[in-house]
């Protein structure tokens, strides 16, 4: 059993006093997970630890940082299978030798894990045009509590063998097994991007140019309006062959300047900067973390609303409907938020302040029945 005997300090793991294993391969996780344990907290990178409903009490740590392994790669069928261990990062830096990329968006991805980014379900921007993790699966592995290890799907894109039980991993946070691998399709790389940010003296310009984009016909990868002191910013994320990309990033400056004059208007080389408003308002880094689902055609009043709360920051993805807040822990931050909207999640909140509240939003009677069975 690796790591037998080192507790989680030694490590400098998030987990401190639980007896720690990580297992290097499925047998090890068996061994573990026969062993007679009652109760176990599994997790990846640890970066989604603020995550969730407070559980336990829990008799060990799993952590499936060792399970590290690159299975398969087909190159020629975009298709490539990975242990729940491996990092975005890493994924993507073995991707990019064969100008290849799966198109997913993380806070930490030299430290989150391909397991852990399933199991909690949390999707980026770029989901407007590629969709969330879960479209990107072709096939799962998960270890049960029995040891017994189940499999669905395959290597295939054109898969239709039995029920679609990857998506019932999808979001679950390791509710029903460990998730040993994960079997993907993967996408060339694009040839060229852009970035462009425009900023906004008031929220209802930002979001009128946003709109004026994602109506229009030149197919945006990503749209985030966020707030910037008491300014607004709207980042509009630009893929194309190399050969059209400035008249795209054009394209796009022209529409949005025809809806509302912005104060500053500029064209970036690096794509990252069309999600780092993302980002930086979904890293786990203290502070509490909320997500409402909110329509396009709502999030002006919200973003009116909570750009009034002291020290928050918001960020909104008006493509898929959702609006990130991120701020100082505390009751009356917590309370704010859940009289807001009834579909609000909280992504990253201490232990203390989870206590008689779901952190998912509260469910009625006949869906926590369903849920169950």
């Amino acid at each position: 059993m690796p790591f037998e005997g080192r507790s989680n300090n030694e490590l400098g793991d998030e987990y401190s006093g639980l007896p720690l294993c990580a297992p290097e391969s499925t047998d090890d996780l068996r061994a573990v997970l026969t062993s007679g344990s009652e109760s176990f907290i599994v997790s990846g990178g640890g970066t989604k630890r603020a995550f969730g409903n407070p559980g336990g009490p829990f008799a060990m740590h799993i952590s499936t940082r060792n399970l590290n392994n690159i299975l398969h790669y087909e190159p020629s069928d975009l298709t490539i299978a990975v242990e729940a261990g491996v990092t975005p990062a890493e994924l993507n830096r073995v991707l990019g030798e064969h100008d290849q990329m799966l198109p997913i968006d993380c806070p930490e991805p030299e430290t989150s894990t391909m397991g852990g980014m399933f199991a909690s379900g949390i999707g980026g921007p770029r989901r407007l045009k590629h969709g969330s993790l879960r479209d990107w699966v072709l096939g799962i592995e998960v270890m049960t509590a029995d040891g017994v290890l189940t499999k669905s799907g395959g290597m295939v894109v054109k898969n239709v063998t039995g029920y679609d039980l990857p998506r019932l991993h999808f979001g679950a946070h390791g509710t029903f097994g460990v998730i040993t691998r994960l079997n993907l399709k993967v996408l060339p790389r694009e040839e060229a991007a852009r970035s462009v940010v425009l900023t906004f003296s008031s929220p209802d310009a930002a979001h009128q140019a946003a709109i004026a984009v994602l109506t229009s016909q030149l197919d945006p990868v990503s749209v985030l309006i966020a707030s910037a002191g008491d300014q607004w910013k709207v980042s509009i994320g630009c893929t194309s062959p190399a050969s059209t990309i400035d008249w795209l990033a054009a394209a796009v400056l022209e529409v949005t300047g025809s809806n509302g004059d912005p104060i500053v208007a500029k064209v970036e080389d690096d794509p990252a900067l069309a999600v780092s408003d993302y980002i930086n308002t979904t890293r786990f880094d203290g502070r509490a973390i909320a997500r409402l689902s909110v329509p396009a055609s709502k999030q002006v009043p919200v973003l009116k609303q909570f750009a009034k709360l002291t020290g928050s920051t918001i960020c909104a993805d008006p493509g898929s409907g959702l609006v990130y807040l991120a701020g100082l822990p505390s009751l009356e931050w917590r309370e704010a938020l859940r009289k807001s909207s009834d579909s609000c999640v909280f992504l990253a909140l201490p232990d203390d302040l989870k206590q008689g509240i779901d952190v998912f939003g509260e469910q009625d009677g006949t869906t926590l029945q369903l849920l169950r069975r």
